[in-house]
This record gives C-alpha cells, structure tokens and sequence, in this order.
C-alpha cells in the first residue's frame, strides 16, 4: 500500500509538468582595489572601476533580473611594506566620475598597529555612496559601461614621514533580484522576465 501510494504521489508530480518559475537570488558582490604608496609626505593614488571589474566581481544566473542594489559596507586594510617609517595615517577618498568630484570619507585615521586587519569605515558621505551605488548599479543593469575612479588621498600623522603600504579598499554590497528556472509547476511563481 505504501509502494502505491508513493508511486501515485509521484506520477502526480510528474502529470502535473514542468515550466519556468521565478525564484528570489540575494548576491553578494565584493570590489577590491590595491592602491600602493611609497613615499614621503602627501600621497595620492587613483584606482579605475569598470563595468567589467563589477561583472567578474559577479555571479548572475542566467534569466535573471536585479531589482535593486545596496552597498552594505567599504572596508579598508593596510598592508605595511619594508622601509616604511609611518605609525599612523590620516586617509581621505574620493569618487571620481566624469567632471565631478565626490567625497566618501575624510580624515579617516589609521594606526599602523592596524595593519593587515579589515576595517568597516563609518561616517561616509551620503553623497559619494549613493553616486557609487548608482555606478554600480548602472552596470549591474547594464545601463552604463562609463569607468570611474575611486582616488585615495592622505599623509601621516604626525606628517611627513616615510609611508610604504599597500592600501586595500574592498566595496560589498547585495543585489536583490529574481531569476527563472524550469521545475515543476507548483513550485515558485510564474516566470515573466
């Protein structure tokens, strides 16, 4: 009887067919950048972000469609090299996009004791994240392929030492989106992208 009834339930699933169906997908997307400084004094360093950098940074299914976009977190990691004679850094960013210029963070001080420790950076200016999402976005969707830069600025602290690092700016955000797939038709909900 029970043979029966597992045959049946499964000849049921089977009569009842497959189709697409539309399932939710949450992917993390993680941008890193190495910016490397040696020198003495004021450093600035600029970094090129493309389109392509965010697609390789991204696994999509296929038939699938992002509804939204949101940085969760910008991390910054030292990486002290030989030579290097500074115990602290004061560090600045920019986002570079076209002819504008857009702050994300100031004065972010550093402690060389830090080095090689992922920091999540706190006090971002609305502005430069939200222009930062939207490029990003714009190339999730595939509505801009223009690059842009991410400029990271500073000196020590005290100032005019020698400063020998690798600078580490790692970019996380989540993409919320739906994707099609072929299974039964009970499951999920009716595939229309």
């Amino acid at each position: 009887m029970k043979n029966y009834i597992l045959t049946f339930l499964a000849i049921s699933l089977i009569a009842a067919g497959c189709g697409d169906r539309k399932f939710p997908f949450n992917p993390v997307l993680s941008i890193e950048k190495s910016y490397q400084v040696n020198q003495t004094g004021n450093f600035s360093e600029i970094q090129t972000i493309t389109a392509d950098d965010v697609w390789e940074a991204l696994d999509l299914p296929e038939n699938s469609e992002v509804e939204q976009f949101e940085i969760e977190k910008i991390a910054l990691r030292f990486d002290v090299q030989q030579n290097n004679e500074a115990t602290a850094l004061k560090t600045n960013a920019k986002l570079l996009i076209g002819n504008s210029t857009i702050g994300i963070f100031d004065n972010y001080n550093v402690s060389i004791d830090d080095a090689g420790v992922w920091m999540n950076l706190k006090d971002l200016h609305p502005e430069g994240i939200n222009a930062l999402k939207e490029k990003i976005k714009g190339y999730v969707l595939e509505t801009d392929y223009d690059p842009f830069e991410i400029a990271i600025s500073g000196d020590t602290s005290p100032a005019g030492q020698k400063i020998h690092v690798n600078i580490e700016l790692k970019i996380s955000g989540t993409i919320t989106g739906v994707y099609c797939v072929e299974t039964l038709i009970f499951l999920g909900e009716d595939c229309d992208i």
